[in-house]
């Protein structure tokens, strides 16, 4: 049955024929098709999620789709630091690399297709000084992203971070729907999204703008020292998560 209806596959066809300017690749990290249920290894989103991506990688040629089985391709999955489905991996063959965990539903959706239109043309909108300092970075930075379907303020944050990887190899983003993975979202703390964790340690809690985020991560690897007046964090643009 197909995701999208005949109008919403056409506005969006003709969308990714317009913007997408060099091939990407998708790696979709799932559960197999085995009618068998083994306990442990249920996964509610991956059928649905598969479908969507499934159908994505149809309307442009330019879109490469690989299907990895989690559990019978262990290897493939470990080592290319997948621990969790549904992971969906957004690779340009250039440089940075973002990662989907959980299905992009609701805002999420326009995260995905952003991340995808950014990593095809290879260009950001990101300040000449953020690009120039991101490209000295002098270690290897995972950005996290905690998100949610219906928070308004989850895409911006989520694109400014993806756009950092498009800028540095040694950039990796993670964008994570909170609410399916509850033992991440504790390990966080996560009460409130968007929550942005850099290196597992450096933490940001509401809506960030690329200064701050480029702050935080230059403070990460001691690149540069943040100055706090300059980062302050908004914290009147949360949105409460009441399901954690």
């Amino acid at each position: 049955m197909p995701v999208f209806q005949p109008q919403e596959r056409q506005t969006l066809q003709q969308k990714l024929n317009v913007e997408l300017k060099n091939n990407i690749n998708l790696t979709l990290y799932t559960q197999g098709n085995s009618p068998l249920f083994i306990p442990g290894r249920e996964c509610r989103t991956c059928k649905p999620t598969q479908e969507l991506i499934e159908e994505i990688s149809t309307l442009s040629p330019k879109i490469y789709l690989e299907i990895v089985d989690f559990h019978n391709q262990s290897k493939n999955a470990s080592d290319n630091g997948i621990k969790r489905i549904p992971a969906l991996k957004i690779d340009n063959g250039n440089k940075g690399q973002a990662t989907f965990y959980g299905m992009p539903s609701g805002l999420g959706f326009t995260i995905l297709l952003d991340s995808i239109i950014c990593s095809s043309t290879r260009r950001t909108n990101l300040d000449l000084e953020t690009r120039k300092k991101l490209r000295r970075l002098p270690e290897k930075t995972n950005i996290q992203v905690f998100v949610a379907p219906s928070c308004q303020y989850s895409p911006s944050t989520a694109y400014i971070a993806i756009q950092m990887a498009m800028e540095s190899p040694k950039i990796t983003v993670d964008i994570i729907q909170v609410q399916e993975y509850p033992d991440l979202a504790h390990k966080h703390s996560v009460r409130a999204v968007p929550k942005t964790v850099i290196n597992n340690q450096y933490l940001i809690t509401g809506a960030a703008s690329e200064q701050v985020l480029l702050d935080h991560v230059l403070r990460s690897v001691g690149a540069e020292e943040t100055n706090e007046d300059e980062t302050s964090i908004v914290t009147d643009k949360l949105t409460m998560i009441t399901s954690i």
